[in-house]
């Protein structure tokens, strides 16, 4: 079995995959939170799958919680959860874009201290970026495909956040969902993820590092 296919596979315990990407993370260079309750760690992972349109990727995180045992004793524990998502927009924006430079697709890579709690599009809570750059690719030839053109590279705050597509349950579809933002599919799993982002809030501050990696960064465990 790939490293992936382990990574995505249900059946894999957490302390493995919370292993493999510590050492995704090491290999290039980015920085992962070992110490105190809920640093979360928030890691998007592109596929190699560029079907348009649907959400083929995935968001991770993991942090330390305190658990208490039925024995009454205390002690950190460490969580991971792992949730579908898009890191790409959906077919309409991709023939629709918002900007003539054509439409954003977020560069993998580690951006520190970026996103924020705050409302998308002034609606409802999400992770937002307020608090510095991000690099986007811009797809501008108006077709269903998704391009990553290194000649394309933007780097400036674009609005690119992470939020929900639809108020109730999973969608199918990403459709008018994403122009470039980092989208849950299922609502429950947003709300989860908001909720941890409270949390962590409260004890480290309002400011949140994204990572995102590529499914391919996977290749390098071998």
């Amino acid at each position: 079995m790939k490293a992936f296919e382990q990574f995505i596979n249900p059946e894999v315990i957490a302390g493995h995959k919370i292993d493999m990407l510590f050492r995704i993370m090491a290999k290039l260079g980015h920085r992962s939170n070992t110490t105190g309750l809920f640093n979360l760690n928030i890691i998007g992972i592109r596929t190699l799958d560029n079907t348009p349109n649907v959400f083929n990727d995935w968001l991770a995180v993991w942090y330390y919680a305190q658990t208490e045992y039925s024995n009454g004793l205390k002690a950190e524990r460490a969580y991971f959860h792992l949730w579908p998502i898009t890191t790409d927009p959906g077919v309409y924006y991709l023939k629709n874009p918002l900007k003539l430079a054509g439409t954003m697709i977020l560069k993998e890579g580690q951006y520190k201290n970026v996103y924020k709690l705050d409302l998308h599009r002034g609606k409802y809570l999400a992770l937002c970026q307020r608090l510095g750059w991000v690099k986007v690719y811009r797809d501008r030839n108006k077709d269903e495909l998704i391009d990553f053109k290194p000649d394309s590279i933007e780097q400036g705050e674009f609005g690119c956040n992470i939020h929900r597509a639809g108020k109730f349950g999973p969608l199918v579809w990403i459709d008018k969902h994403s122009a470039g933002c980092q989208v849950f599919k299922d609502t429950y799993h947003f709300n989860h993820f908001i909720q941890l982002c409270e949390a962590a809030k409260e004890l480290w501050g309002n400011k949140f590092t994204y990572t995102l990696i590529n499914e391919s960064d996977f290749d390098m465990l071998k």
